[in-house]
């Protein structure tokens, strides 16, 4: 093959990741607790139609509460619809709950944004691994 119409040789296309962070208020809890005071949130780096490429004021607010414990996760399951980075199942996560899912609307073109939320989730599930080892 090699034509220039030869679909087999279609390159996968590129996705840009930027990353945005979020700071965690109570500074002597994470001393205390071990876990991160600063969290390093991929998004999808092009402007993306599901807006991806923000982290939303709501997601911060939500993520603050349960930080605080005014929304208590310990030991629940936790579902996020339209997840976006994740950074409040991210909280969730740190924060104790026992199983937590991130959600997104998405179609075949917008794989990227699916897997920039299951690589945050990623990230921070293998801190809270490494907090857990640490404090046993």
């Amino acid at each position: 093959g090699g034509g220039a119409g030869d679909s087999s040789d279609e390159e996968e296309e590129e996705h840009t990741i930027t990353f945005d962070r979020y700071l965690r208020k109570d500074a002597e809890k994470c001393e205390r607790l071990g876990q991160p005071r600063i969290l390093n949130l991929g998004l999808v780096g092009e402007h993306h139609s599901l807006w991806g490429h923000k982290l939303w004021n709501a997601s911060l607010v939500v993520a603050d509460m349960v930080d605080a414990g005014e929304i208590d996760v310990t030991g629940k399951s936790v579902l996020e619809l339209g997840s976006g980075a994740a950074l409040p199942s991210c909280m969730a996560g740190i924060c104790g709950s026992s199983c937590v899912v991130a959600a997104d609307y998405a179609i075949d073109t917008d794989q990227h944004l699916v897997d920039n939320i299951r690589d945050n989730l990623e990230r921070f599930q293998a801190e809270a691994g490494e907090q857990q080892d640490n404090a046993e």
